[in-house]
Parts: C-alpha cells; sequence; structure tokens
C-alpha cells in the first residue's frame, strides 16, 4: 500500500483514507494540534494524530460510512497557544458506497428514464392507441415518434456515461493495402 501525503481527489463512502501530512511551519513535534474537516452534504471531523513532526490522518470507515456523495470542502486547520491557521483546503469527491446500496440507488436518471420509456413503447405494441375519449374524458399519449427521438437521446446519454471522456460507439476501420491506380 503506498502512503499518500495528502487527502486523495476522492474516495468512496464506507472505505478507510489514510495519509501522512507534514506542515513546515505547524510541526507537529512543536506542539501544534490538526484536524480534517470535511463539509458537503455531510460533515465530517478528524483529528491527526502526531507522528514526529508530521500528523497522520486516519478517516475510518465507519466514519466515511455517513458521507453523502457529492463534491465537499476540506481544511487542515493547525492551532496551538490560541492560535488557528488553515494550513491546507481543496474539495474532495465522496463517491457512493456501493456495497451498501440498494437496487436502483445508484441508476442514473437518464437510465431509469430509458427504461420508461421502452415500456411505454413496448406497450404500444399491444394496445396501438395514442389517444381515446370515455364518457367525456380524453386521454392522449406522448405519440410513438415523439417517445422514440426520446429513447435515442437517452440512449446516447447513458452510452455517453458508460464512456467518459470518449465520444460515441468506437468505430473500426480496416485498409486492406490495394491503392489507386
Amino acid at each position: 500500500m503506498n502512503t499518500l501525503h495528502a487527502l486523495p481527489e476522492a474516495f468512496a463512502a464506507g472505505t478507510t483514507v489514510k495519509y501522512t501530512r507534514s506542515f513546515s511551519d505547524y510541526p507537529a513535534s512543536d506542539g501544534w494540534t490538526a484536524k480534517l474537516h470535511l463539509a458537503g452534504a455531510s460533515v465530517l471531523t478528524v483529528e491527526g494524530d502526531p507522528d514526529g513532526a508530521s500528523f497522520e490522518f486516519t478517516l475510518t470507515a465507519t466514519a466515511t460510512a455517513d458521507l453523502k456523495p457529492g463534491n465537499h470542502q476540506w481544511r487542515e486547520i493547525v492551532e496551538k497557544a490560541g492560535e488557528k491557521f488553515i494550513a491546507a483546503s481543496g474539495m474532495v469527491r465522496v463517491e457512493p458506497d456501493v456495497e451498501a446500496a440498494t437496487a436502483g440507488s445508484l441508476q442514473g436518471w437518464e437510465e431509469a428514464q430509458l427504461a420508461v420509456v421502452e415500456a411505454a413503447l413496448a406497450g404500444r405494441l399491444t394496445t396501438d392507441m395514442e389517444s381515446y375519449q370515455i364518457a367525456g374524458r380524453a386521454i392522449v399519449k406522448i405519440p410513438a415518434s415523439e417517445l422514440l427521438k426520446l429513447r435515442n437521446q437517452l440512449r446516447a446519454a447513458v452510452n455517453a456515461q458508460s464512456r467518459p471522456g470518449r465520444m460515441g460507439p468506437t468505430v473500426v476501420v480496416e485498409f486492406t493495402g490495394g491503392g489507386f491506380s
């Protein structure tokens, strides 16, 4: 396991995060104390344990389990003899705890809606009615052409989310030589 020297850019809720931090202006060996504060959709404070001149921060799996996914601001605050300084700060992304997830809880909005649109289209195959009226009450459904367009948009969004940083499907092209005359 690599020793971290700072809070990582991202970690999953419900996991342990350990890192050692040194501040040349605020050494633990000089009596400074340090705390890590996380604040976003949830909050967490962890005290740094002195280790020579450094501080060792341990965010336990139990402590991170309560963190809600999303971006959190963090600050490492040092204190000594009534003085308090921000030694470092930044942003960290807390990712969902997949182990504690329930069915569908980590499914994206587009993916959930795609299933709804596809079910509506499948239902149209058996009823094939876009509008009807009974006893003066009219029901008008979304036209099938609109549902097909929406389905294609949702499929594209789901595909893009499953392949971050890449555009569209992979296309393989093969050149066989031949050349031009």
